[in-house]
């Protein structure tokens, strides 16, 4: 589904505009700030995970890899890199104490252990946006690393919204399509119907079920990946 048509769907339902209208720019656009006001929320409480599969290869005897657009590891830059394998075996993701107190840094050998440092961007950052993947022992060969990697949040605007799918889980959409529905009817001057209202808090108590039995990753399958 198009995000043009989550949002005519949603306005359907509150009778902004009829089933053969095409609403004005205006309209859509507020629904879009509505929907990116949702999607946060629902991000901010871990109702909604975007993530990325990503695969690059190691370097013999290179221990860390720059890792975004244009860098070694050319790609999306993580906020957090969730799960990882090397050759399809898991790699532990270690914090960057834990790295510290490795011993020697230059031993070769398969790795095991990957510390990710997202580098935070200022002003006056030369680093753009970028990341740094460092990985114990250093590779002593040429191996595939598959990353489950944690997106940034990415808003949609009214030039993506006719050629943007949205991607989601199955339940996300009737979820999405009542909440926004329910968020947005005030801005127009309407009271959505208490069959609406329902059917809005139905479905984000089946989404937040359905999160909480959502099993550890233990493969490469992440919850979510958007492109």
């Amino acid at each position: 589904m198009k995000v043009i048509d989550l949002c005519n769907a949603a306005l359907r339902l509150i009778g902004v505009v009829d089933p053969n209208d095409t609403p004005p720019a205006n309209i859509i656009n507020t629904t879009i700030e509505a929907l990116n006001l949702l999607l946060q929320e629902w991000h901010n409480k871990n109702l909604l995970s975007f993530t990325e599969q990503q695969e690059f290869n190691t370097t013999y005897g290179i221990t860390s890899y720059a890792i975004g657009y244009g860098y070694e590891w050319d790609g999306y830059t993580p906020l957090d890199i969730i799960h990882a394998v090397i050759n399809d075996v898991p790699l532990t993701i270690i914090n960057e104490n834990e790295y510290m107190n490795l011993p020697d840094k230059n031993t070769l050998g398969k790795p095991y252990f990957l510390w990710y440092k997202k580098y935070e961007l200022t002003n006056y950052s030369t680093l753009k946006n970028m990341g740094r993947v460092f990985l114990y022992p250093s590779p002593d060969g040429i191996y595939t690393v598959k990353l489950c990697s944690l997106l940034p949040f990415t808003e949609y605007t009214l030039e993506m919204a006719t050629q943007t799918d949205i991607d989601l889980p199955d339940g996300y959409l009737t979820a999405l399509k009542f909440n926004l529905a329910a968020d947005i009817a005030p801005e127009f001057g309407k009271q959505p119907e208490p069959f609406i209202l329902k059917r809005a808090t139905e479905t984000l108590n089946a989404l937040k079920t359905h999160k909480l039995k959502l099993p550890m990753p233990i493969e490469y399958d992440p919850i979510l990946t958007r492109r």
